[in-house]
């Protein structure tokens, strides 16, 4: 038998563990997802048929950034493609084909970035750039499409 103790039991510790969790269904605080009064959801692609260990996400491809750009050290980027989806919340509207440049090295004025921009991808693309904080840029690439133009090897003709 454990002998009475002297302390008396503290509740509010207990009480503030159990309003700091969040349910992985419905994301509200105050209980595990196991008991959740709410219909049960895939947590990763939110339907209703199935749970996380057997949503199909599970054996899809793994998306990964691909390195494309330049030879010149620090002038690559990274790219990872995704597929539209109609649920997808794009937090920015009509900011397709856009990228943040940062300067890591040297000065160059918005309008050398401009010129660098029409030699490395698209002489005639109208290039926005707008400058967001010291040597960062948000800048509008023209369509994919044009881009991968621009990469793709040109055909060699021998003269």
């Amino acid at each position: 038998m454990k002998p009475p103790s002297s302390k008396p039991e503290d509740t509010t510790t207990s009480k503030a563990k159990v309003t700091s969790v969040v349910c992985y269904n419905c994301l509200d605080a105050g209980h595990f997802s196991v008991n959740c009064p709410k219909k049960r959801i895939c947590f990763i692609c939110h339907e209703e048929s199935h749970l996380a260990s057997n949503c199909p996400e599970w054996l899809m491809p793994h998306k990964c950034a691909e390195y494309l750009g330049s030879a010149n050290r620090g002038l690559g980027f990274f790219h990872v493609d995704v597929a539209e989806r109609p649920d997808r919340k794009c937090n920015w509207e009509n900011f397709e084909n856009c990228a943040v440049i940062t300067i890591e090295e040297g000065d160059i004025s918005q309008e050398e970035l401009v010129d660098n921009l029409k030699m490395m991808f698209e002489k005639n693309w109208d290039w926005s750039v707008r400058p967001m904080e010291e040597y960062k840029y948000l800048v509008r690439f023209p369509h994919l499409r044009s881009c991968l133009e621009s990469f793709s090897p040109r055909p060699h003709t021998s003269t």
